[in-house]
Order: C-alpha cells, then sequence, then structure tokens
C-alpha cells in the first residue's frame, strides 16, 4: 500500500511537477512504510518490561495464580477447558468468559 502511494505522487510529479501533491504523496509513503516496519519492533519493545519480570505461578486445588511485579491473575480451574505440555511451556486452554 505504501509503494502505490508513492508510486501515485511520483506519477503526480511528473506529470505535473507544479503540483504540490506528488511530494506529499511520496512523503506520506515513505512516512507510512517507515511506521509499518518500526511499529511492531516498537509494541516488543515496549512489552519487553512485562515479558522481563519474573513471574511466580501457584497452583491450588481452587484456581491458577499468576503474578509479577505488574501484574496478576487468578484463573479458577472451572474455567479451564484443557491443558497442555509443550517442551517450553504449559498451554492453559480457557472456555468462553461473560462480561
Amino acid at each position: 500500500m505504501c509503494l502505490i502511494i508513492m508510486l501515485g505522487g511520483v506519477t503526480i510529479a511528473a506529470l505535473d511537477p507544479a503540483d504540490p501533491r506528488g511530494v506529499l504523496f511520496v512523503v506520506l509513503g515513505l512516512v507510512l512504510l517507515v511506521l509499518a516496519l518500526s511499529l511492531p519492533w516498537l509494541a516488543v519493545r515496549m512489552q519487553g518490561w512485562l515479558l522481563d519480570s519474573p513471574t511466580t505461578v501457584t497452583v491450588t486445588p481452587e484456581k491458577l495464580s499468576s503474578r509479577s511485579a505488574d501484574v496478576s491473575s487468578e484463573v479458577a480451574w472451572s474455567t479451564v477447558r484443557r491443558v497442555q505440555e509443550t517442551p517450553d511451556m504449559w498451554l492453559v486452554r480457557l472456555g468462553r468468559t461473560t462480561s
């Protein structure tokens, strides 16, 4: 999409160099391209604090609890539909929730 906007800007600039929209579309295409490439990286970097903080998981007969420095959660076993073990982790699949 970014390249299409830039190509349209180049076409406008080539057909009418006095039209400022050509330059505007080229710049807009470049800005969108930079955003598209950098936003996933930025989102992961912003979430880094969550991934870096140590987490404690507590399993009791009533619930599964997870607690870190900034985040905590509790899940009742009645909402768990399936627990799957992988070589690296346990995946806890929950059923539907209602608000």
